[in-house]
């Protein structure tokens, strides 16, 4: 269970993305994984995942990133996400981490806006980690009538959350969810009340979602970062600018000027893709396939599914307090798989 507090710590720490504490605990989950006894063999995701890591570690050693110290943090960051998969806790686990997430969702509740939204500084960050741990709750509500009450409450809590944090994606994807489980656990009606009464709840938290679809510019500049991002994987589709180097070379590209640094393309698979080239884009598509051969099995790892949907819109697996809940569920799901 060290394994889940190290993510739980680097969540409550998300706001602040040191690269000494993203060392400091990538350390830990190395040595965590390293520690490991009778670990199971590695799975499609675990290789998939030190796959991205390896095309960087190739990117410095043969000189094509434009900025090796980048890139050398994201040999550590994939290289800890393979690991978290590898080394990630049975499923009775999934009880702590959804504790976990219910206390996270009471600190968004709590939190106002704009300032915090719980101990996150980006709404998407916030309503990305809530949706990975929405299903778990609605799917053992819909399907375990011996913890019904708990699990809707559960759910419920999260995804009124998700609403409240104003992320439009967010509500959007949430949404999906509630249909998605409905449509792949196929409820008695009292099932179908119990979804309509958390769907209920999520609605009046959501009173800050409904200023933002006033925004003038609802998009805002993602589709001019995009578009250069595009112009950027098409001049080097192959080497890629090397993976972490988004904000070194995005400047080159660049269409207007805000001001400000763009740090982040707003599309994980599209920046991937520009760092790290096509086989790195490829390497993210196992990780793609291998939720979905999960899917069936186990309903719940719909919450992975929606984080990587999430990924073309935001950035979610640009903070490690996030995207390690993704990878240690990705590996609860497939060791409970092989254990089956």
């Amino acid at each position: 269970m060290f394994l889940l507090a190290i993510a739980a710590f680097r969540t409550l720490t998300i706001s602040y993305p040191d690269r000494w504490l993203d060392c400091l605990l990538a350390a830990a989950i190395l040595l965590t994984a390293a520690l490991t006894r009778r670990l199971p063999r590695p799975n499609l995701p675990v290789c998939a995942l030190a796959g991205i890591a390896f095309i960087a570690t190739v990117q410095v050693l043969a000189g094509t990133t434009i900025y090796r110290y980048d890139t050398f943090g994201s040999i550590l960051f994939w290289a800890t996400l393979a690991a978290a998969c590898w080394a990630a806790p049975p499923q009775k686990a999934l009880n702590l981490a959804l504790a976990f997430a219910a206390a996270v969702a009471v600190a968004v509740l709590v939190h106002p806006l704009p300032d915090l939204i719980g101990p996150f500084q980006s709404r998407n960050n916030a309503s990305s980690f809530l949706l990975l741990f929405f299903p778990i709750a609605f799917h053992r509500g819909l399907t375990q009538p011996r913890h019904r009450t708990l699990s809707l409450g559960l759910a419920a809590l999260l995804i009124a959350a998700t609403f409240a944090t104003g992320s439009r994606a967010g509500a959007a994807l949430g949404t999906l969810e509630i249909v998605g489980l409905l449509l792949l656990c196929r409820p008695s009606r009292r099932g179908m009340l119990a979804a309509a009464g958390v769907f209920a709840v999520a609605i009046l938290a959501g009173g800050a979602l409904l200023d933002r679809f006033d925004e003038t510019t609802p998009f805002g500049f993602r589709p001019a970062i995009l578009a250069s991002t595009a112009h950027m994987i098409r001049d080097r589709p192959l080497a890629g600018f090397g993976l972490g180097t988004f904000e070194s070379a995005y400047p080159a590209y660049a269409t207007f000027d805000t001001g400000l640094v763009v740090n982040y393309a707003h599309n994980d698979w599209a920046q991937l893709t520009a760092e790290g080239g096509i086989l790195a884009a490829l390497s993210f598509s196992v990780v793609l396939a291998a939720v979905l051969r999960t899917l069936r099995g186990q309903p719940w790892t719909l919450g992975l599914l929606v984080f990587l949907v999430h990924a073309l819109v935001d950035y979610p697996f640009a903070r490690a307090g996030t995207a390690l809940w993704f990878a240690i569920l990705l590996g609860i799901a497939f060791n409970s798989r092989s254990e089956a």
